[in-house]
């Protein structure tokens, strides 16, 4: 799972420099974060996040797990 954490790492700097972030992904860090998994899978993060995206100091082990199974399969 390492590889997806890259990605998602290397979007984010890569969004962050061309300044295609639009206000509202550019907003926090956590809306970076939400934004960027959008990015990566919008079908898994629909599934997963898009009812209740993460907040501020959220660690959701569980949804993490399950956005990294729907990517892959």
């Amino acid at each position: 799972m390492i590889a997806m954490q890259t990605l998602r790492v290397d979007l984010i700097k890569v969004l962050n420099c061309s300044g295609l972030w639009g206000e509202l992904c550019s907003s926090s860090t956590i809306a970076k974060e939400n934004c960027a998994l959008r990015c990566l899978s919008p079908i898994c993060y629909e599934l997963i996040y898009e009812s209740d995206p993460l907040e501020e100091g959220e660690k959701d082990f569980t949804r993490s797990s399950e956005y990294k199974y729907c990517m892959h399969r």
